[in-house]
């Protein structure tokens, strides 16, 4: 896939892995968040970099997260959150986005700043 190509193609990865014996109720979010800053930190640098879930919640023989695990030699108990690959931009995105006042509801839902929606 487009994704495992990324993988191939960067020159580092990262994997975000959380102990759930520490912090079994805050695992996932404690993890996201791990990843988003990391992901922002690469951007701030002129890096690419991408996110690919890896949890499972039973990390069954065969998934995708047993496999990294038993290959990196994650220990026991260790949950793997996701994977970053990192490297430089293959190429340049072009977006356009809208502003802010076109999206953004203000106090209710439907009540757009910019004045539209009623």
């Amino acid at each position: 896939t487009v994704a495992w190509q990324g993988f191939a193609g960067a020159p580092a990865s990262i994997v975000v892995m959380a102990d759930p014996a520490r912090d079994p109720r805050h695992l996932a979010e404690d993890g996201a968040a791990a990843v988003q800053n990391m992901a922002l930190a690469a951007h701030s640098l002129g890096l690419a970099t991408f996110w690919a879930g890896l949890h499972a919640v039973h990390a069954t023989k065969g998934s995708a997260e047993s496999d990294l695990k038993a290959a990196l030699g994650v220990p026991p108990g260790m949950q793997l959150v996701a994977m970053l690959p990192v490297g430089h931009p293959a190429y340049e995105a072009s977006t356009s986005r809208r502003p802010l006042s076109e999206i953004a509801h203000v106090e209710a839902y439907g009540r757009l700043m910019s004045g539209r929606g009623g």
